[in-house]
């Protein structure tokens, strides 16, 4: 979910699923964004994943377009699992992520920017290597279908981690703390 450019890796996420698809014929992907919806989408990279899915399985990867922000928890709330791509450190802490984890879903992810501060791995889901392989998303998706009842289970505790840890007025009360303990200031 989220914007359609290369630097997301989305053609790998796709790539895994497909191969993931010839295992395990009962799993769909689902791509949420539009490149043409967003400043910084590429149209061009959008095609190429369209592209990448033949014909015959095209009704098991779906690509909804754009999906307004409200509407985004109802479809976090379907699914098994979150899948970002992103290999390298220009990808901080998405969004994406926070609120996918939020909803109760896990999160398959490489282990850059903030992410090994906020996914442990068998708790909120699966940390990838930075440089991953195709195989190891493969793995990690396969790891995540096989153990579905695990990770459906654990939906309220992931859910809980995210409003306990990454909530808005978390952040608030660190930053309150933060400016309280800076001399000179006085903040009632």
């Amino acid at each position: 979910c989220g914007r359609i450019t290369p630097q997301k890796n989305i053609d790998l996420i796709v790539q895994a699923f497909l191969r993931l698809n010839q295992e395990v014929a009962n799993t769909c992907l689902v791509v949420i964004g539009s490149a043409s919806r967003d400043l910084y989408g590429d149209l061009a990279y959008e095609q190429l994943l369209h592209s990448l899915v033949p014909l015959h399985l095209r009704e098991r990867v779906i690509f909804t377009g754009f999906v307004p922000q409200e509407k985004l928890p109802v479809l976090y709330s379907m699914i098994d699992c979150s899948v970002l791509g992103t290999k390298n450190n220009l990808e901080t802490l998405p969004l994406f992520i926070l609120e996918s984890l939020a909803c109760g879903t896990p999160i398959i992810a490489s282990a850059v920017g903030a992410l090994p501060e906020v996914i442990h791995p068998a708790a909120e889901g699966y940390l990838l290597s930075p440089d991953y392989s195709l195989e190891e998303m493969v793995s990690a998706m396969r790891e995540m279908v096989n153990q579905r009842d695990y990770w459906s289970a654990r939906s309220k505790e992931i859910e809980s981690y995210i409003q306990n840890n990454f909530s808005w007025q978390r952040v608030a009360d660190d930053l309150v703390r933060i400016i309280k303990t800076q001399p000179g200031v006085d903040i009632h």
